[in-house]
């Protein structure tokens, strides 16, 4: 597993960037992006359905994509903020607006000017992710230098808003007053730096920003610090750096933001922080002392793996880390090869994410009323647990049939393993699937949902492997699957709702005896992994509404033997398609689309790529309808 982090790590050092809101494993190429030169070249086609036709990015209300002066973005599935998509390649001067469609442009896609010629961009003020690689081919870009740093101004007429490039900084450098945001990887080539000053302006800083630096002894934050975002990976591998004290107003530490410091020996964190991710501080090997902030909600897998001399509360076996407030039970983090039925002592407000990692014992779990949060993968470990158990006077939490939901019952945070049932209706009112949901439960062979689910969390229903039947009824909420049916080697169809506009990151990733399946026309997105190792899946439509094709989507489909891309599709990812036997792949593109399709979006070894034209080529790689049917010319 640390293989993969690392390998995930360097995904930020090449340039790309994870669109927030997306569940941490899924990297780049699992954001959408569209393009209005993919289409360009296309004219409309005769389909099965009738005559299509190429058409400008389509408008959003608080959904999907929407077009404003040239630039495409996209609204983020929690419908918080949006991201900078494509830019036209006429546009020659950018102004990003602060807000589109009443909500705040925070990012910009790693290829959004992937085909652009402008020589001057303005950010807005509510921009928090961008880098320099998001411009790498605009060659006649003009950028603000002031000693041997590169900045992006921004639209208050600030030249020095962000910070692109500092690998010219070197000994003990402060980022200049004013900077508000210091850019992914900006400092990543500065390997003579060895102190940074940040100053009370810098509101972000981004992914990867000083990754890898050896030479990196110190990090200091003026007072007042505006600092609300700390990227993913943002200091992983500065093995140099001895200690830190994050400021007020930061609230999320992101994954593996602190990974490999293995000489970090102190830590001081802001009252104002409330999560601390997946793998942020593992490998820190010399953190010995941390007192949580008593406003702290979630506590990743992992996130202080491998800190081998952090200094735990042990209480009848178990391992805890205090507050700020004193309560020496705050934080449950490892309780040990506990098995049978246990309970988790009074006083305890959170579980993390590894709290029962080693507890594949378990039969019966206690959960104490003081009991606020637990982590996504705090009972993924958990073994044959038949049954969760709630004291009255929980206001976190409920327990119905021995099922864990929050207090509301809003959200289903956990169904027991161990639980001897073979179906289960979700009740109506239940709105998410949180935490680990049903995963790994060998035991449920049908689920019915109810129409008031909107969302299933990257865990819902993993490893399902006896699950057959999952009932979506109609009018159904569903907008959200992340990797949530993965690894259920059971399920051999499902219907999916109209509601949903993306199939999320491994949503379907090994099912492997599914073998068809109909994809809602309101599908805008297929993210990576989606289908990867589906191995019987033999008939796959992808609808004309899709834009964005994730990469490995399809990769190991190896009964697929035929599939249409079509015109709408904008950007297709690293290794989408491959297949070991034969694959033929027809794309209503009349070319291969310049910029937004990867250079390597099939890995041509048994895949056959046609293109369609309306008058007859006579070279074997161009098609067209024919009743409907993709024919060769």
């Amino acid at each position: 597993m640390k293989k993969e982090i690392v390998l995930l790590a360097s995904v930020f050092v090449l340039g790309a960037c994870e669109v927030p809101g997306t569940p941490a494993s899924s990297n780049l190429a699992s954001s959408p992006a569209v393009s209005s030169a993919a289409v360009s070249s296309s004219s409309s086609i005769a389909s099965s359905s009738g005559s299509q036709s190429s058409s400008e990015n389509p408008s959003a209300d608080n959904s999907g994509f929407v077009k404003v002066d040239g630039i495409t973005y996209m609204i983020s599935e929690d419908q918080t903020s949006c991201y900078v998509m494509a830019v036209d390649s006429t546009l020659k001067s950018v102004e990003i607006p602060d807000v589109v469609n009443g909500l705040p442009v925070i990012s910009i896609y790693s290829s959004a000017f992937a085909s652009s010629h402008v020589t001057t961009i303005t950010l807005p003020s509510t921009m928090r992710y961008v880098g320099e690689s998001d411009f790498d081919l605009c060659v006649n870009l003009k950028y603000y230098i002031e000693d041997g740093m590169k900045y992006l101004g921004s639209t208050s007429g600030n030249h020095k808003f962000a910070l692109i490039d500092g690998s010219e900084a070197m000994g003990d450098f402060a980022v200049p007053e004013g900077t508000a945001i210091i850019g992914e990887g900006a400092f990543q080539e500065a390997s003579n730096l060895t102190a940074i000053t940040i100053p009370s302006t810098v509101v972000s800083i981004g992914d990867a920003a000083f990754i890898g630096l050896k030479n990196l002894t110190s990090v200091s934050f003026a007072s007042k610090s505006s600092l609300d975002t700390l990227g993913e990976a943002a200091f992983f591998d500065c093995p140099s750096l001895t200690a830190i004290a994050l400021p007020s107003p930061l609230t999320k530490i992101q994954f593996l933001a602190f990974d490999d410091c293995s000489s970090l020996a102190t830590v001081t964190f802001p009252e104002t922080l409330t999560t601390i991710e997946d793998s942020a501080f593992y490998g820190c090997e010399d953190l010995s002392s941390i007192v949580f902030p008593s406003a702290l909600e979630q506590i990743g897998n992992m996130a202080f793996e491998g800190c081998f001399a952090l200094k735990l509360i042990t209480e009848d076996g178990l391992d805890y880390l205090a507050d700020s407030s004193g309560n020496k039970r705050f934080a449950l983090m490892d309780a040990g090869g506990v098995s049978g039925a246990f309970t988790v002592p009074e006083g305890t407000k959170i579980l993390s994410g590894d709290a029962f990692s080693k507890g594949k014992g378990i039969t019966s779990l206690a959960l104490p009323s003081s009991l606020e949060f637990i982590s996504d993968a705090t009972f993924l470990e958990c073994g044959p647990n038949t049954a969760f158990l709630l004291p009255s006077g929980s206001a976190s939490f409920a327990v119905v049939d021995g099922v864990l939901y929050s207090h509301d019952l809003k959200t289903l945070w956990a169904y027991p393993r161990g639980k001897t049932d073979s179906a289960f209706a979700i009740p109506e009112g239940t709105e998410t699937i949180g935490g680990s949901g049903f995963s790994s439960n060998s035991l449920l062979k049908t689920v019915t949902l109810p129409a008031s689910l909107e969302s299933i969390g990257g865990y819902g229903f993993q490893s399902c492997s006896s699950l057959t039947t999952v009932t979506i009824p109609a009018g159904s909420a569903l907008k959200i699957i992340a990797g949530a049916f993965a690894g259920c080697t059971a399920l051999a169809e499902i219907d999916l709702p109209d509601s949903l506009s993306s199939i999320g990151a491994g949503a379907f990733s090994d099912c492997s005896s599914l073998t068809s399946l109909a994809l809602p026309s309101s599908i805008l997105i297929i993210e990576s992994d989606a289908f990867n190792g589906c191995a019987s899946l033999s008939s796959f439509t992808i609808p004309a509404s899709t834009q964005f094709i994730g990469m490995d989507a399809f990769s190991g489909c190896t009964a697929l033997h035929s599939i249409i891309i079509p015109l709408s599709v904008w950007e297709v990812g690293n290794l989408a398609f491959t297949n070991e036997d034969d694959l033929s792949i027809y794309c209503e593109a009349t070319s291969e689309p310049l910029y937004y399709w990867d250079y390597q979006w099939n890995d041509g070894n048994g895949v056959l790529v046609d293109w369609y034209s309306e008058t007859k080529i006579d070279d074997g790689e161009h098609w067209h309808y024919v009743a409907g049917v993709p024919t060769i010319w």
